[in-house]
């Protein structure tokens, strides 16, 4: 299975999406506990795809897992697909979960943080907020509702300045 894993991040590489989704689907069928990290990898390869509807089910599926790659896809891809006014109990449940990454996302600038353990992300770091944005970064940049939703929630949960 870790073969087969490192096939769909090559695949991923060389951004043949198709073929990383075919194979990260098939590796969450066989693992459903996934300690591979099959579903993290998924909704980036969807949003290549444009495949909005698929992270949002998987965001329905996957809806106790609280790592960005679920819960803030999810929120992104129900803009997408419904509508900021729909997507707001997404994109609230999100922040309030992870701030970090909705902080990170409407800053300006990116530098990578330096972590207490380098190579490795720690949750609710700063390095897992980068981490996101360096992966999603730019699905969140070509939708300017999302980001101003995103804008208007961090702003009532009383995160910005």
């Amino acid at each position: 299975m870790r073969a087969y894993h490192f096939l769909a991040l090559l695949r991923m590489a060389q951004r043949d999406w198709k073929e990383a989704i075919t194979i990260l689907s098939r590796l969450l069928q066989v693992n459903p506990y996934d300690n591979l990290g099959c579903r993290h990898l998924l909704p980036e390869c969807w949003f290549e795809t444009e495949q909005f509807e698929a992270i949002v089910g998987h965001g329905q599926v996957h809806s106790e897992d609280t790592n960005p790659s679920i819960t803030y896809s999810n929120a992104l891809a129900q803009v997408l697909v419904r509508g900021a006014s729909e997507a707001r109990a997404a994109m609230e449940e999100a922040v309030r979960g992870k701030p970090l990454v909705a902080k990170e996302l409407l800053e300006d600038s990116h530098p990578r943080p330096e972590g207490d353990f380098p190579g490795y992300i720690t949750l609710d770091s700063p390095e897992e907020a980068w981490s996101y944005w360096d992966s999603h970064g730019k699905f969140w940049d070509r939708c300017e509702p999302a980001m101003a939703l995103l804008r208007e929630v961090a702003e009532t949960q009383k995160l910005l300045d």
